[in-house]
């Protein structure tokens, strides 16, 4: 049987969004009971200990007031460590 569950707020930016999940609990907002696994069939694995850093940091630190988002950011480490650098 579905959790009755508030609906979750609209937010304006990331900040904002950023800021509502670190102070609410999700398990009022979603039926976890309802979920399910998925497979990302295209994720690569990485075992550098810097990428996994700076994953787990998130955008603030990452692109944080440089223009960058964190997708490029990822893109560029992931070429520079394919690639060497060259």
């Amino acid at each position: 049987m579905a959790k009755k569950t508030k609906n979750i707020p609209k937010q304006e930016s990331e900040d904002q969004e950023r800021k509502f999940w670190s102070t609410n609990d999700s398990t009022g907002y979603i039926d976890w009971s309802e979920s399910r696994p998925i497979i990302l069939p295209d994720l690569k694995r990485t075992e550098n200990p810097d990428i996994l850093r700076l994953l787990a940091n998130g955008e603030k630190e990452i692109g944080s007031g440089n223009g960058h988002s964190l997708e490029s950011v990822i893109k560029d480490a992931d070429d520079l460590l394919n690639d060497g650098g060259s």
